[in-house]
């Protein structure tokens, strides 16, 4: 029945991106991954979409990605990509500090988001010029830099104007000639604070063990199964979120080739997908698929604000739980 409701919604020969809704969801986002015959990427945050699915793509080439097992792992650094991509540093910058923003009657409110974004944007680029482009080689910098210059913070964005990346001190320039008199000291600890999550010896084996980055483009040429592991972590976000964003991002720039699925178990616990309203607009143009689930549509506001979460449900093909049963 789910087949036929697609065909019906099938634009340019691509399905209308799903989003599956209600509490029983789980069955439904399932049937739709073991369904998938193309090339994948899947946040999991629930144990049943590992158990239930990874046995049926054993043939398959598989890259598997979990922060809790430096062993089984692959790495995930991303550092090595912004070296010389503007918009890519922007994204993922907006991936950290996004779920810090606080919802304000319903909307999200942050006057300063946008300076802070730019300064970690950056600073992404700047790490490629230290002695390792890691996430956690960068979280240390940071650290030590407030550290050893608490009252100075105009240091490093001096550093940062300056610097041997071009891109970093283009954001910092922007920075400079953007900024309506916030403290820089502020913006500066908030940035740390968006990157405290990367302290953790276990978030560090997970993203900064490797100088290689992931390049999620290879889906377009060859057919592989990719899972995030999220089920044993206490904290979804940031990392959720900067996974499919960066996924979404390199899949977008390869265009060309097979078609590939993105899916997300349980949306509302990932943090915000950068740019998601807009997205889902244009994804089907680029031949990418997007299965979503979530709770209830109230936890999808509660993420997403009232105005974007009502612009993702009229973009978007939902599927009630019943319907998926049926």
């Amino acid at each position: 029945m789910l087949n036929q409701i697609n065909n019906q919604h099938n634009v340019m020969q691509f399905p209308k991106p799903i989003l599956i809704v209600g509490n029983e969801n789980q069955r439904g986002f399932l049937n739709k991954l073991r369904e998938c015959q193309d090339s994948f990427v899947c946040v999991a945050t629930k144990e049943q979409t590992l158990s239930n699915t990874i046995d049926d793509r054993k043939e398959k080439e598989f890259w598997f990605y979990d922060p809790t097992d430096r062993f089984a792992s692959y790495v995930f650094n991303w550092i090595p990509l912004c070296e010389y991509d503007r918009q890519l540093s922007l994204i993922l910058a907006k991936s950290i500090l996004g779920h810090k923003v606080k919802l304000v009657d319903g909307e999200f409110s942050d006057e300063y988001f946008n300076q802070k974004v730019m300064f970690l944007a950056a600073l992404f680029a700047h790490a490629n010029t230290l002695n390792a482009a890691t996430p956690a080689t960068l979280c240390s910098f940071v650290a030590g830099f407030i550290s050893q210059n608490k009252c100075e913070p105009e240091k490093l964005l001096a550093m940062l104007l300056h610097s041997k990346n071009e891109i970093a001190g283009q954001y910092a320039k922007t920075f400079m000639s953007s900024n309506e008199g916030f403290l820089i000291e502020l913006i500066l600890c908030s940035v740390e604070e968006g990157l405290g999550w990367l302290k953790d010896n276990v978030r560090y084996n997970f993203t900064s063990t490797s100088l290689e980055p992931p390049n999620f483009a290879r889906l377009r040429q060859e057919d592989i199964s990719t899972y995030l592991d999220l089920t044993k972590s206490i904290e979804t976000t940031p990392l959720g979120s900067i996974f499919f964003n960066l996924a979404l991002y390199q899949l977008k720039q390869a265009r060309n080739g097979r078609s590939v699925y993105l899916f997300v178990d349980d949306l509302a616990t990932i943090g915000q997908i950068t740019d998601l309203t807009l997205n889902l607009q244009v994804i089907r143009a680029y031949g990418i698929g997007l299965v979503l689930a979530v709770g209830s549509l109230d936890k999808l506001e509660q993420v997403y604000g009232k105005n974007d979460a009502q612009v993702i449900a009229s973009n978007i093909f939902r599927v009630e739980t019943e319907l998926v049963l049926a």
